[in-house]
């Protein structure tokens, strides 16, 4: 679950990446190898999307 509020988080949906559990929390590395994937596979990722709707959403 921290991955995916990092990935959410990295996409300005989320202020941080914790969760409600203390013991649930990203692995030493995790959140830098999120961005490398992220970086390394865009055609992966719904930025323009999320771009398009987020004020929106958060609004």
């Amino acid at each position: 679950m921290a991955g995916v509020n990092e990935v959410l988080r990295q996409q300005g949906l989320l202020r941080s990446a914790r969760c409600l559990s203390a013991t649930e929390r990203l692995s030493p590395g995790q959140r830098e190898r999120i961005r490398e994937v992220r970086a390394r596979h865009p055609a992966w990722l719904d930025e323009e999307f999320v771009a398009e709707h987020r004020d929106r959403w958060l609004g």
